[in-house]
């Protein structure tokens, strides 16, 4: 029995969509096995959040809201799955779902660590993309994504912290919320950090030999820092 042409095609298309994330997710189950080093340092990191040192913007092995349990579902509203964790090393474009749907980031100030702001995954302006199947077809969706004063207030609950306003000064590049930033002081432990890659000014194979730092922290206030090859 002959398929129709469009029968056919859906199901080069389903064919195609499952080997794609059965891979997808076997590199991931792969990169949790792996030790954290710092030519790895992008695939073992289990966070999309970023903090900023002096300008310059960091990737984090981990979420500073980890020690809350509801940290992935505090902003969260289903509309992004588990399907969606892609990356680009050679960009390091933060595209993909680590741990939440949202991405927190961070900056150290006088050597305290605080939460500057949040936004959506997936975000576009002001729009949030949205992608899913209709019809065997991979299309998006875009909608509303703006950080509500809620969201705000919900992260104040989380953390039993408030914040401070805009009274410390930092780069301008770093994001900011229209409440200012809020002291971590929550935080205790290492926190691995790297800087992100420069694809303008190097490969990804020069960047994979740059040191990954090891920062401490102490009630939110940064205590010891050192590097690791």
């Amino acid at each position: 029995m002959k398929l129709k042409s469009k029968s056919l095609y859906m199901l080069l298309i389903s064919l195609f969509l499952t080997s794609h994330i059965s891979v997808v997710v076997a590199q991931e189950e792969e990169s949790e096995a792996m030790a954290l080093t710092a030519a790895n340092f992008d695939l073992v990191a289990a966070t999309n959040d970023v903090v900023y040192i002096d300008s310059v913007v960091h990737m984090m092995d981990q979420s500073p809201l980890s020690p809350f349990s509801e940290y992935k579902k505090i902003l969260f509203d289903g509309s992004v799955t588990e399907t969606y964790k892609l990356k680009d090393r050679g960009t390091c474009a933060r595209i993909g779902l680590k741990d939440k749907e949202y991405s927190a980031e961070w900056v150290v100030v006088d050597s305290v660590l605080y939460l500057s702001d949040v936004s959506f995954l997936y975000a576009v302006g002001k729009k949030k993309v949205i992608p899913k199947m209709v019809n065997g077809k991979m299309t998006i969706d875009l909608i509303d994504c703006v950080i509500s004063d809620k969201n705000y207030k919900m992260l104040e609950v989380l953390t039993d912290t408030k914040f401070i306003g805009k009274k410390l000064l930092v780069y301008s590049n770093v994001p900011v919320s229209r409440f200012g930033l809020m002291p971590a002081v929550w935080v205790n432990g290492i926190i691995n950090i790297k800087r992100v890659i420069n694809p303008l000014q190097e490969t990804l194979e020069e960047w994979e030999k740059v040191p990954y730092r090891q920062l401490t922290f102490k009630s939110g206030r940064l205590i010891d820092v050192e590097n690791v090859k």
